[in-house]
């Protein structure tokens, strides 16, 4: 033995070299009738019963732990926990901790002042004792700000005759250490399960917005190259011009950044390229009006649903009227919600087929995809007018960023 510490010592000389010593001493003495042959019998059969004591108690603890030395004998164990959970969570973290340990009760948990004090069941701490009450267990908890919290776990045998730890204590700091690490590991990984998951279902969002951004009327740039075509013939001036309108509705179709961020005012020029085009090959059947504040061009809008909404109108609208019409852009905000309408004075939709094209239906999943049921899309008459519709798209005002 290296060291012996001084509090098992005191156990030891006290309720193992005590008692046999006292006894050989006592009976030597009223046998031989002499006082020193008694005390010298008492001191070497003490001191042999707390050498036999101490050799089987190392002997028990280096079977529950290899590296024991009486240089760590303990009564008491502790460790500090920094947690990145505001106090209550923390709170309630080493209270799960504390539960776990087997036959644990809380004779006083106040999450007002952020302490747990208890004890475990008891009877299995220390084999060499009488009745043994178990662990005092301890927890005070601090915080440090709103989102971390540094916790103090104290583990203290009972003090009842002569209880030694037998590594209960130890134990004890080290399962609480076990619960709370696999604890913070699992939040962590659900935390990350979390993250993956809402990173798979964005990259699925995307796909599925480029998928239906390519449902868009294919039909538009072959019908306009092939009348830019025969203009070219018959009027190149009026040719060039719907070639240009063209460049510039492809300039804007085309994103810079990220397919699924726009703005409102790029979502109107765009509108605006497309509809001098039909100008242009519908004559003076066709005309437009747009009327929106510029301020709300900057407000953020997902690209290709006002375009699909023009195009209906002129498609499902004008088209399929005999005679002139008219299409009516108009755009307004409050606090809150910002709404697009495209009002046209044409044919309007039948009754069994209104709202459910493949330009309206894709319009209808991107905002759900967007905005959840935060965002809505309206099919109503034209009142105005007393024929046609007016088509209105309701946001939630976002920052750009956040459309897709």
């Amino acid at each position: 033995m290296k060291s012996f510490a001084w509090p098992l010592w005191i156990r030891f000389f006290l309720f193992v070299c005590l008692g046999p010593g006292l006894g050989t001493g006592v009976g030597v003495t009223s046998v031989s009738k002499s006082v020193w042959l008694g005390i010298a019998s008492g001191v070497i059969v003490g001191a042999l019963s707390a050498f036999l004591a101490a050799i089987w108690y190392r002997r028990v603890m280096r079977r529950r732990d290899p590296t024991f030395t009486y240089d760590t004998y303990a009564l008491h164990a502790e460790a500090t926990f920094a947690l990145a959970l505001p106090p209550n969570a923390a709170f309630d973290l080493c209270m799960d901790a504390l539960q776990a340990l087997p036959g644990f009760f809380a004779s006083e948990g106040s999450r007002e002042k952020l302490s747990i004090t208890g004890v475990t069941g008891g009877g299995n701490a220390g084999y060499f004792s009488f009745g043994s009450p178990g662990e005092k267990l301890r927890v005070q908890i601090t915080g440090v700000d709103a989102t971390a919290s540094m916790a103090i776990v104290h583990s203290q045998s009972g003090t009842l005759l002569i209880l030694l730890d037998f590594g209960k204590n130890k134990e004890n700091i080290a399962s609480i250490t076990r619960f709370i690490n696999r604890e913070l590991q699992r939040r962590f990984d659900e935390v990350a399960a979390i993250a993956a998951r809402a990173e798979t279902e964005r990259a699925l969002t995307l796909a599925k917005l480029s998928a239906l951004q390519a449902q868009i009327e294919p039909h538009f740039l072959y019908n306009t190259l092939a009348n830019a075509q025969s203009l070219t013939r018959s009027d190149p001036p009026l040719a060039d011009l719907m070639l240009g309108h063209l460049i510039q509705f492809f300039r804007l179709s085309v994103p810079t950044n990220d397919a699924a961020t726009s703005t409102l005012g790029q979502e109107i020029a765009r509108v605006v390229a497309y509809l001098e085009i039909m100008k242009i090959r519908m004559g003076a059947r066709l005309t437009y009006d747009v009327a929106i504040d510029d301020k709300l061009n900057t407000y953020a809008f997902a690209p290709l649903m006002l375009q699909t909404l023009a195009e209906n109108a002129v498609k499902h609208g004008i088209e399929t009227k005999a005679g002139a019409g008219k299409i009516t852009i108009r755009a307004n905000a409050d606090a809150n919600k910002l709404s697009v309408s495209v009002i046209d004075n044409g044919a309007g939709l039948s009754t069994a087929t209104a709202g459910s094209g493949v330009g309206l239906k894709n319009i209808r999943e991107r905002l759900q995809l967007s905005y959840g049921d935060a965002a809505t899309l309206s099919l109503s008459p034209n009142t105005l007018n007393n024929s046609g519709m007016t088509a209105t798209i309701t946001t939630p005002i976002v920052p750009t960023e956040k459309i897709i």
